[in-house]
């Protein structure tokens, strides 16, 4: 009869400048606690038990033991989790995520908030979450609202702007969902916890009446402001970037955040729609977008034959302008082409003094000028009268990206078009920056909504038209004669 195989791993510690490798084996019987198994210099093998069954603890503990620090055998205590334990529990709580870029940027996000609190706190080697209580907490709180933004992010470069309150409620938010998943009782606990693992209460949610207030805004959302044609100075600092231009004025046109604009690709697109996929949208809906017939021409032109991305030649467009080329990275949609053009945005802002300029400012200003807001108000009428609302009737009863998602499209466009038209012939100095917009004649608009609208009529309400008009342009011509 053969015995079982025992659980190992193996183990390397740094003992006075020499690697020394070891072997952590679980006990055959009882609590099952981690062993550690070294050579010594003489060539003898030791062996002593880490008097814990947590791997990541008796990996701590078994480098103690081997170095000879503290005392040899000491009395772990079972109840609590390590803070090794709680980080890996996050990591793979992220990684589940449907989307895997959303759950890297929201595993960054949590890794930055709690290297932050753990800078404050500075914890003890075998510190434990349950160890965080509501006064560790109010003094983490406390030290937030006088940090300094740099300071926060470790930068070298220091600056008086202190954190701002909504920074303050992400922090507190962000590590109260993470004690939220090893809490016990809570709805979103990870399963395959221990009792004695887990946390008894929250005490980020604990501290939220002690959280400063956000002062109202008595400001509008920071826009470009066309009458001004600051946008058309922002667009002049691309004169070097073709493809960096391209890229402001599609976000325009397609109000997308810039994630979602640098992972558009040509597979998206159909006719002169962009659909861009559910898994690229913010909270997993997708959405289609509408462009005009030169700015699809514009497009083909930049296209990289050897890349599904579109604006994949932005690789050229960095290496042109700069000071090392031989160390420009290749094209990388996300996080790379992002902090490239948000760096971008930020020094071509500071040249035409508009610090305040940022890429999302062309999806708040292409919302105002479609005013999208009256054309979800359609929507929300119909789902009052389906008794539910606007959220579950997305979920539940219509399709995402339907035919309602074309109409938002051509609507969304039309009302631009028409806006953008108007400030046109309000100011005729936007006469270049409307035809640089790529933005078509009205007539072509008009022509384009009567054959919609031919599309939508009957037979017999065609024929009514067809008299209609004819009857017009008859008395129309017996005018002119007389």
């Amino acid at each position: 009869m053969t015995r079982g195989r025992v659980e190992s791993r193996t183990l390397t510690c740094d003992h006075n400048g020499v690697n020394i490798k070891a072997v952590l084996r679980r006990q055959r019987v009882g609590v099952r606690n981690w062993q550690v198994r070294w050579q010594e210099n003489n060539g003898k093998w030791d062996e002593r038990s880490t008097k814990t069954n947590e791997l990541l603890e008796a990996e701590v503990r078994g480098r103690e033991i081997i170095r000879g620090e503290g005392n040899s055998s000491p009395q772990f205590t079972k109840q609590g989790m390590p803070i090794a334990s709680f980080v890996v529990i996050q990591k793979n709580y992220h990684a589940r995520n449907a989307r895997p870029e959303a759950g890297e940027s929201t595993l960054d996000e949590f890794m930055g908030v709690w290297d932050s609190f753990l800078r404050v706190w500075k914890p003890k080697p075998h510190a434990k979450i349950q160890d965080v209580t509501e006064k560790v907490a109010i003094d983490y709180l406390e030290r937030l609202k006088v940090m300094s933004k740099t300071e926060n992010r470790q930068c070298t470069k220091k600056s008086p702007d202190k954190l701002s309150v909504e920074t303050i409620k992400k922090h507190i938010r962000t590590l109260a969902a993470a004690w939220n998943l090893v809490r016990e009782g809570h709805y979103q606990r990870v399963g395959g916890l221990e009792v004695h693992q887990l946390a008894k209460f929250n005490p980020w949610q604990a501290i939220r009446n002690n959280i400063p207030q956000t002062r109202l805004k008595d400001k509008d959302p920071v826009q470009f402001q066309l009458e001004d044609n600051d946008l058309e100075m922002f667009l002049n600092q691309f004169e070097k970037h073709p493809v960096g231009e391209l890229f402001i004025i599609v976000s325009l046109w397609c109000w997308g955040r810039i994630t979602e604009m640098t992972y558009m690709e040509w597979s998206w697109f159909e006719d002169e729609y962009v659909i861009f996929p559910e898994k690229m949208c913010k909270g997993g809906r997708g959405k289609v977008a509408k462009l005009s017939p030169e700015i699809l021409d514009r497009l083909k032109k930049i296209r990289d034959k050897n890349s599904t991305f579109v604006f994949a030649k932005w690789f050229e467009d960095v290496r042109a302008n700069a000071r090392r080329p031989t160390r420009v990275q290749p094209f990388k949609p996300g996080p790379p082409m992002v902090r490239q053009m948000g760096l971008t945005i930020k020094n071509f802002a500071n040249l035409i003094k508009r610090s305040k300029f940022s890429h999302h400012m062309l999806r708040r200003t292409s919302m105002e000028l479609g005013e999208l807001g009256e054309l979800r108000q359609t929507e929300k009428t119909s789902a009052d009268k389906l008794q539910t609302t606007v959220g579950n009737k997305r979920k539940n009863y219509t399709k995402r990206l339907g035919r309602k998602a074309y109409a938002l499209a051509d609507g969304h466009y039309a009302n631009i078009t028409t806006a953008l038209h108007e400030f046109q012939n309000e100011f005729p100095k936007l006469d270049k920056l409307v035809k640089r917009l790529g933005c078509e004649p009205l007539e072509t608009l008009t022509d384009q909504e009567a054959e919609a609208l031919e599309k939508k009529l009957t037979p017999i309400q065609r024929q009514r038209w067809g008299k209609r008009f004819l009857d017009g342009e008859a008395s129309g011509e017996g005018r002119g004669v007389a």
